[in-house]
């Protein structure tokens, strides 16, 4: 009897339910036709415990000390050169400055008589027109010109557009005074700092390569005394000099010493590979 009275509850509750809780048709799979056995399974579109969509991937912001030294993957020299190949046996000497004719001309007159080529890397406000016949003869014979920027301040401070005339005004003062164009290939910085007031290389690196450059020269040996840099020159070694006295009379010893240990002298240019020199008749024209 409670057996019986029992199922009759159970019976009432579900009747309940079903009226309460209709089906739905999301609700009700009808059972597919065929055997079981041959069924193709399809997974659900949307599984019950969805598994969490992975992390974004983010991309790290480069720092300024990969931004733009290691811009040119298929350049084998940095950013900035303080040497050259080291396997060779190439060395390359450059005078900065040229603030006095006397002493260009005495450097020139030196290297001439030795048989060596140099890399001048005079600012612009030292060349002058009255000085045109002693640039003429540097620029026809197998020393180079390069540029140590208009003024000697601090390269990269100042903004883009001073930096690029600071690079550009010395090209057109140059051009003047040999009366051809003279492409300048390549700038050494003043006291070697190419950096902007964040110490920051990227504006300078973008300007230079907008002007046509794709290095600022450094140097690996700076000693006015002969014996002291004859023991620091290595294969590829760029030897930093200034037109004055010292220096000349350091260049007048160390020079034959070089020769004599079998150091062979080249350009700047020559030292990083760059294409030989090619003039033309076009003087450039600065345009801020």
């Amino acid at each position: 009897m409670h057996r019986m009275l029992f199922s009759v509850i159970v019976l009432l509750c579900l009747c309940l339910c079903m009226t309460l809780f209709p089906a739905s048709a999301e609700d009700t799979l009808p059972l597919p036709d065929g055997p079981l056995d041959q069924l193709v399974h399809v997974p659900a579109s949307q599984p019950l415990f969805p598994t969490p969509s992975p992390a974004p991937t983010r991309t790290p912001k480069p720092t300024p000390e990969t931004t733009a030294e290691d811009e040119q993957d298929d350049d084998p020299f940095p950013f900035a050169i303080r040497y050259g190949n080291r396997d060779v046996n190439e060395i390359a000497i450059t005078m900065d400055d040229c603030y006095t004719t006397q002493y260009v001309r005495e450097t020139f007159e030196l290297v001439q008589s030795l048989g060596v080529p140099i890399t001048f890397y005079p600012l612009g406000v030292a060349l002058h027109a009255e000085d045109a016949g002693l640039w003429q003869a540097i620029a026809a014979s197998d020393c180079e010109i390069g540029t140590h920027t208009q003024q000697h301040g601090r390269m990269g401070f100042g903004g883009s557009a001073r930096i690029y005339a600071s690079l550009m005004r010395p090209q057109e003062i140059l051009d003047g005074i040999l009366g051809y164009h003279y492409p300048i290939r390549t700038v050494r910085p003043p006291y070697g700092n190419y950096l902007d007031e964040n110490g920051r290389s990227q504006t300078v690196a973008r300007v230079l390569r907008k002007a046509g450059f794709r290095h600022v020269i450094l140097w690996d040996v700076s000693q006015t005394n002969a014996r002291k840099a004859l023991s620091s020159v290595r294969n590829g070694s760029i030897l930093l000099y200034h037109a004055r006295p010292a220096d000349i009379q350091c260049l007048r010893e160390l020079i034959p010493a070089l020769k004599e240990k079998g150091f062979r002298f080249v350009t700047v240019s020559e030292l990083t590979g760059l294409e030989p020199l090619a003039t033309s008749t076009d003087l450039y024209t600065f345009e801020p």
